[in-house]
């Protein structure tokens, strides 16, 4: 029972629609970032016939990658964890453990023989081993070795474990490649899928109950 394994909480005390929910919740609000950020084409360096000063900076590079990288993929990568602990819910447990590919896993074991989730497995599995360049990009930079690693790199700049106040090197994250709008693009439409094939499964366990 899972009550008595410590890494699962009973699912009394919990909601899977809220977890689902508020996972959406941070889906859409990465999508809404990323999408202005494509449609200004990563305004990254501000333009003027007089002098800018800070605050006209800021404005104009509001929706660039040196401002809003950061908590875009934050609430991306938080909106999926949220996502598969909403599904997990419906499994008669919820894990403790808050790393992305132990709460895949779990998802698959339960899921994978449910003919509505193949396509929102694919998705997850590309979210974990399919990131863009500009992700991988900055994971090689800073030596990361799992989504549970990226996840917190986005929420506190200083290392975890590591003295000193060593802290991630975020430049290749804020300033990456001439192809950031197109990677972006495409993460864009796969947030788009993501959203959807997870309402349609959640809408078909929903039935089921």
């Amino acid at each position: 029972m899972c009550e008595d394994n410590p890494k699962y909480m009973t699912p009394s005390k919990l909601s899977g629609l809220s977890y689902f929910l508020c996972g959406q919740d941070y889906i859409g609000a990465a999508k809404t970032i990323i999408d202005e950020t494509i449609m200004r084409e990563n305004p990254i360096v501000a333009f003027g016939d007089h002098d800018i000063d800070e605050i006209e900076l800021l404005d104009q590079t509001k929706y660039s990658s040196s401002s809003i990288i950061l908590p875009a993929m934050f609430c991306y990568y938080q909106g999926v964890e949220l996502l598969l602990k909403g599904f997990l819910y419906h499994t008669g447990k919820v894990s403790r453990i808050h790393k992305t590919e132990d709460l895949f896993d779990a998802f698959v074991d339960h899921y994978s023989g449910i003919h509505e989730a193949q396509d929102l497995i694919a998705l997850f599995e590309n979210h974990i081993h399919g990131m863009p360049d500009f992700i991988l990009n900055y994971v090689k930079v800073n030596g990361i070795e799992d989504i549970h690693s990226l996840y917190s790199s986005l929420r506190y700049p200083d290392i975890i474990g590591v003295r000193n106040g060593q802290c991630y090197n975020y430049f290749s994250l804020k300033y990456p490649g001439e192809h950031f709008v197109d990677e972006l693009t495409v993460l864009s439409q796969k947030i788009v899928l993501l959203l959807k094939h997870s309402v349609s499964l959640y809408r078909s366990i929903e039935m089921k109950l």
